[in-house]
């Protein structure tokens, strides 16, 4: 049929009218929708249409092209008259259907609009920019038709608020594992026997609820007043609720056969048989044991807590210790790691002391790379400490961002001080001079010589746990706060800052806790008081309910070393992370260590090394050196020397429990090795 004649019929009237069963009738039907009318009231007419696809036709005929391109806009309103006339056909039936009858499936699919005749050449709207913007009358008039969230009252009550995702319910089926260790029906059959068994206890104790229930009630009616507890909660609440829902049920039974299938593969059917066993010997009492730990597990794991995981060895402190001493780590080979373990020679101070000279103070900055000059005691022209000028430098470690899945791509190396990639900058950090650190032990030993621990007739008896903090001076990283704690009790025995032999370049604030307020309002100490040791007393700040530490200060590494060394013998197990750090600092040499780095190695050993801060969180659940955000509050060498200590009874736990196996045992308080 010609198009004109089937424009001419869209002027006709149906004859059917609304009850027209038709849903692309080619007659005209009355308009339901106003914002349709209002929307299209800029489209062209029907005659319109005609005019131009017989002004269309005529120029196919031609061979020269066009002088002008048919605009886009034209098309588009052409579309949505067509397609806006397909919806009020759709909208338009009214076919009476039973109300048990269903709908075909035809209907709910969306009606694309019919093909239009175009020019050869021309692309559909689809390929161009995008659709006509709608003016904002109709946007307005759309708007009004468009259903609003109304309350029962019909007030507006805005739009209705996100709906929580359930978790998605399990059936029974068992779940799937990389290497099933039955075939289907054998887990299936095993599953249900266990959830069988649930589900009995789960309503023997549903019962003995309901009796225990009746029970107080008829108690608390025979008792005068009573009625009015029952009426607020009852006097017995313990076995209210205790009972698993449906899918709790299943939820245990599916863990069970999953912990059974993926840890004793091998002995599958006998692992569920034990389990299956294990719930029909279960009484109702264990029954709501076990409700209960369920339940309450749910609610910590719903709230967690920061608290760390307590370390119970089952030892006393003196048998601690005992088990400690099997823990030593000795250091007799690792002198190429840092560890000393003796004296360097005058011969080698003498030499190192004349390579100092040789170079005039030139070294490396630790920070930034760059060579600098250093002038002990100041520079005579300018009273100068360091030349070269400010540091630029990124004083975060780096690090590599975790893979996305499917990213083959190079991971970048970056900084966790500001997020920036290794190469972007020369830093985000401007410090006021350079700064250096010395390595060499031979070197060390000419700045500060070291000593040996000396024998102690009255040594503090147990072992010592031992922190530094260190900051840079004209001589490199010297010590600036030193800390001893009690293994296994955690007492502070000293806790003390330093004044370092050299100038002060950087106290390196980030990391050693230590400012320069601190220094200056520290009270000088001296000697060593076992009834009044030096300790850092709370004092008030300007703000609310805040406190900092005032330290007692002493007034060189030497003298902090002989308090340190009033503490311990050679016999002394001294505990800590990265001992030789510390020890190289005070310039100790210390026969009896016990050094978290050596307990805990790096899958690679050394040089690599696990931190202080993630062992903590790892092994304790201890949260350690937190930085929060804006402020900077450093390390605490009390805190870190806790930890270590820490640490090391969870190794002695694990030593205790290896002995007990073999056959070891405690008699008379002591530990006894096997007969």
């Amino acid at each position: 049929m010609d198009a004109t004649v089937l424009l001419s019929l869209k002027k006709i009237p149906c004859p059917k009218k609304d009850k027209c069963p038709n849903v692309d009738c080619l007659f005209q039907h009355p308009r339901e929708l106003t914002s349709t009318t209002s929307d299209n009231s800029g489209a062209e007419s029907n005659a319109e249409i005609s005019d131009r696809k017989r002004k269309d036709d005529s120029e196919a005929g031609n061979p020269e092209p066009p002088k002008k391109r048919v605009r886009s806009g034209e098309e588009g309103r052409d579309d949505a008259q067509n397609q806006s006339a397909l919806v009020q056909a759709v909208s338009r039936k009214s076919i009476p259907t039973k109300p048990d009858e269903a709908k075909p499936k035809s209907l709910e699919r969306s009606v694309s609009p019919p093909g239009l005749k175009r020019k050869s050449g021309c692309l559909p709207l689809d390929k161009f920019q995008g659709s006509p913007k709608p003016s904002a009358a109709s946007q307005i008039k759309l708007a009004s038709h468009q259903p609003s969230s109304t309350s029962a009252s019909g007030t507006h009550t805005g739009p209705a608020p996100p709906v929580k995702k359930s978790a998605k319910p399990e059936a029974l089926n068992p779940r799937m594992v990389a290497k099933p260790p039955a075939k289907f029906e054998t887990r299936l059959k095993l599953l249900k026997l266990v959830h069988t068994e649930l589900t009995r206890l789960n309503d023997n104790l549903k019962k003995s609820e309901q009796v225990d229930k009746s029970q107080s009630a008829a108690a608390a009616d025979s008792v005068a007043g009573a009625s009015k507890a029952v009426t607020n909660g009852g006097p017995d609440k313990k076995a209210s609720g205790m009972a698993l829902s449906d899918q709790e049920r299943i939820l245990v039974a599916l863990e069970e056969e999953e912990k059974a299938a993926l840890d004793k593969p091998d002995i599958y059917t006998t692992a569920m048989r034990n389990t299956y066993m294990k719930y029909k010997r279960m009484t109702v009492e264990q029954w709501r044991e076990f409700c209960s730990s369920k339940k309450n597990a749910e609610k910590s794991a719903c709230n967690p807590t920061d608290g760390a995981k307590p370390v119970i060895t089952g030892l006393t402190p003196t048998q601690e210790v005992v088990i400690l001493r099997r823990l030593l780590t000795p250091i007799d080979n690792l002198s190429k790691h840092g560890y000393v373990s003796s004296i360097p020679s005058t011969e080698d101070i003498v030499n190192a002391r004349t390579v100092a000279k040789m170079l005039q103070g030139w070294e490396k900055c630790a920070r930034c790379d760059r060579r600098f000059q250093v002038f002990p005691g100041r520079r005579e022209e300018d009273g100068a400490l360091t030349s070269g000028g400010v540091c630029v430098h990124h004083p975060g470690k780096t690090y590599f961002q975790d893979r996305q899945p499917g990213d083959k791509s190079k991971q970048l190396k970056r900084y966790k001080c500001c997020g920036e990639a290794v190469g972007d900058s020369s830093g985000c950090t401007r410090g006021d001079t350079h700064v250096f650190k010395v390595s060499d032990v031979k070197m060390l030993a000419s700045i500060i010589n070291f000593a040996e621990t000396p024998e102690n007739e009255k040594p503090h008896g147990y072992p010592v746990c031992f922190d530094c903090e260190m900051g840079y001076t004209v001589y490199g990283l010297e010590v600036i706060r030193v800390t001893a704690t009690s293994w296994p009790s955690g007492e502070v025995l000293l806790d003390v800052l330093v004044r370092p032999k050299g100038e002060v370049l950087d106290l390196n604030s980030r990391y050693s806790g230590v400012f320069p307020e601190d220094m200056v309002e520290a009270e000088p100490y001296s000697g060593y008081d076992p009834e009044n040791p030096p300790l850092p007393t709370e004092i008030p700040t300007t703000s609310e309910d805040a406190t900092r530490r005032k330290y007692k200060i002493v007034g060189s590494p030497e003298a902090a070393r002989e308090l340190f060394f009033s503490l311990i013998s050679p016999s002394t197990p001294l505990i800590g992370h990265g001992l030789e750090n510390d020890l190289n600092a005070l310039r100790v040499v210390h026969p009896t260590l016990v050094d978290t780095i050596l307990l805990y190695p790096h899958k690679q050993g050394l040089p690599y090394r696990m931190g202080l801060k993630m062992l903590a969180a790892h092994h304790l659940g201890m949260k350690i050196q937190v930085e929060e955000p804006g402020s900077i509050r450093g390390h605490d060498s009390a805190e870190d020397a806790r930890a270590s200590g820490e640490l090391a009874r969870l190794k002695v736990k694990g030593e205790w429990d290896r002995l007990k196996l073999e056959g070891w045992s405690i008699v008379h308080g002591d530990i006894v090795p096997p007969p």
